[in-house]
């Protein structure tokens, strides 16, 4: 109707969005492209930039579903171009979004985060958290990909650290387990486990579904069979496997058999390896790479097995399946190759029309402006460099000032804050000793001074005795209550607020916005501990943050309680100097915080390295044997 009415402009949306319903419709994606085509011509000969972005946006998702990313990085770079120039930012941040994971594809990865960051500055100009959320994840996930891994931990940080001031549950949960796969790749097992945990506990409390939960499962049975808990390692797959097939995820249910199988293997049962395996082998379908790790498994607990023929025949499966995946990857480069080169070829052959007209107008013009611009150019350059010269000096001369300044004030705040710390406890247990050696004394004393008279007041008359009577009770009741307060001041702040309460005073009093941030996260922490797990939890935290201010100059300390079934766990990272914990390991810092963990039959690991800041993990027991 649009094309008999002449409406154009309506033809061209009509377009579009019958290439979007082809899309949605299985085998119809080359004739939906091809809609979109018309579509986007027809908008450039009206000149309907709205209508070309749109149609080049659409472009662009379609090819990028296809595989073919030069021809959606063509559509994506139209689409950011237009919106660009419209100063349309919602469509600028969903281009950059696009683009970025495009690059990642095609393994340009340097240009990827390059187009990521760009994305995040945009969002944080919309504030629009979720996209910064999203970006943060996919820059942390790329960082990891690359091997970068102390990049990956830091973006990872960023995203929890954004998810807990929007109170987000599920990307807090998200943000932990990158950094367990961060650890984990780093061969710390133990840090992975603490993540992991942490990420179901935040996911759970999100209400993500089982089904997704199961891959979550997974990885913390890699990590408990990497720390040889394997009881508490075959749980974890058991239930993955539940809930991945119930959530009809067959890839998960092949990677939690294949746990499984690795299990029997390393408890000496290679009859029940062997047919946990087969049962992981007929999940993975047509995954490649799944299949591939599964065959690999398999044939090396045949050999292990004496069944030589067999481990063979294993062993080139898994070699067929490894060069078929070698060679659906190389193919998918040889095709990503072709269509960089056709891309490559209509982008010079732009290039070179546009550079023909711009070289005829300049020939026109060279002749008048040669002169002027020699002599521009040579006063520009010169001013440029007595600015930058002098502007160097004045930056540098100002970076010196404030460094020393910030020094001063931060060892200024460090002794004032030790200094308060120290004084408040040790003038709560003055005054706790004085109550209970001095005014205990005191009135234990006239108590029994006191006892000495009650012959006599018994004689004198049957009323003076049971006055007597009662005076020695209040004598007995001012004595308790003495030895109560005495023992509630040694531990005021724990006694009236518990735990959390005392946690939220003690990092409230260190963090210094601009100079040291001292970050608290609670979970599970609703109701009262026992006293000497409460005690020790919160010496052990007190002495890390000392220690970090202290002696790491640290910048950043992140404090997290979690409570779970029967433990406490305590994690305290930090930014600052790290040390070598072999050499540090009889310090007096390390041996309180040993002893506090020790005392409530708890455990304490520490992990630093000089430069890299330190971590320090501590389970306590939530019910703590009688000494």
């Amino acid at each position: 109707m649009a094309r008999v009415a002449g409406d154009q402009l309506h033809e061209a949306d009509a377009l579009r969005k019958i290439g979007a319903a082809q899309w949605e419709l299985p085998g119809m994606g080359d004739s939906a492209i091809t809609h979109m085509k018309l579509a986007l011509d027809l908008s450039k000969s009206l000149g309907d930039a709205a209508g070309i972005q749109s149609a080049a946006k659409n472009l662009a998702l379609c090819f990028a579903k296809q595989g073919d990313h030069y021809a959606a990085l063509r559509y994506v770079d139209l689409t950011l171009g237009i919106a660009e120039e419209r100063k349309d930012e919602k469509a600028i941040a969903s281009a950059l979004v696009t683009k970025g994971n495009t690059l990642k594809s095609l393994g340009r990865s340097e240009e990827a985060a390059t187009t990521m960051y760009r994305a995040i500055e945009v969002a944080r100009h919309m504030q629009d958290t979720a996209r910064i959320l999203d970006q943060l994840n996919n820059l942390g996930n790329l960082y990891l990909e690359m091997e970068r891994f102390r990049d990956a931990q830091e973006h990872y940080q960023q995203m929890q650290h954004l998810a807990i001031e929007c109170d987000d549950p599920e990307s807090i949960g998200e943000a932990q387990r990158g950094l367990a796969f961060c650890w984990q790749a780093l061969g710390r097992y133990d840090l992975a486990l603490a993540h992991v945990d942490s990420a179901l506990d935040f996911m759970q409390a999100a209400s993500v579904s089982e089904a997704e939960l199961a891959g979550v499962l997974n990885n913390k049975g890699d990590y408990l069979v990497g720390l040889r808990r394997y009881d508490e390692a075959l749980d974890c797959y058991s239930k993955a496997i539940l809930w991945a097939r119930e959530g009809q995820r067959p890839r998960i249910v092949a990677y939690g058999h294949l746990g499984l199988g690795r299990i029997s293997i390393a408890l000496g049962d290679p009859g029940k390896a062997d047919s946990l395996l087969h049962l992981a082998l007929q999940e993975v379908g047509k995954d490649h790479k799944a299949r591939m790790d599964v065959l690999q498994v398999l044939g090396a607990n045949m050999e292990a097995e004496g069944r030589l023929e067999e481990a063979l025949a294993f062993n080139r499966a898994y070699i067929a399946a490894r060069d078929s995946f070698i060679n659906l990857e190389t193919l998918d480069q040889m095709s990503r190759n072709e269509m960089r080169q056709r891309y490559k070829a209509d982008e010079d052959e732009r290039a070179i029309g546009s550079l023909s007209e711009r070289i005829s107008q300049q020939q026109r013009l060279q002749w008048m402006l040669g002169a002027l611009i020699v002599a521009a150019l040579a006063v520009a350059v010169l001013a440029y460099r007595n600015w930058r010269a002098a502007r160097t000096l004045h930056v540098q001369a100002e970076a010196q000032h404030l460094q020393r300044v910030s020094g001063i004030l931060k060892d200024h705040e460090l002794r004032i804050l030790e200094a308060m710390m120290r004084t408040q406890d040790s003038e709560r247990t003055r005054i706790a000793r004085d109550l209970h050696d001095r005014v205990g004394a005191l009135l234990s004393s006239v108590k029994l001074q006191f006892s000495v008279l009650d012959a006599e007041l018994l004689r004198m008359s049957q009323g003076a005795g049971e006055r007597a009577k009662r005076v020695a009770d209040l004598m007995d009741r001012a004595v308790s209550e003495v030895r109560t307060i005495s023992h509630a001041l040694e531990n005021s702040h724990l006694a009236a607020f518990g735990l959390e309460g005392a946690l939220k005073d003690l990092c409230g009093a260190l963090d210094l916005p601009g100079r040291t941030r001292v970050e608290l996260h609670t979970f599970g922490l609703g109701a009262r501990l026992d006293k000497r797990v409460e005690v020790a939890a919160y010496h052990i935290i007190q002495e890390a943050i000392s220690n970090a201010l202290k002696h790491a100059r640290a910048t950043q300390i992140t404090v997290q309680v979690t409570k779970s079934e029967g433990m406490l766990n305590l994690l305290i990272e930090d930014d600052g100097a790290g040390f070598e914990v072999d050499i540090r390991r009889e310090g007096m810092g390390l041996r309180n915080l040993s002893t506090r963990a020790l005392s409530v039959g708890g455990t304490l690991n520490i992990d630093s390295r000089a430069g890299r800041g330190t971590v320090i993990i501590a389970d306590l027991p939530l019910v703590v044997g009688e000494a």
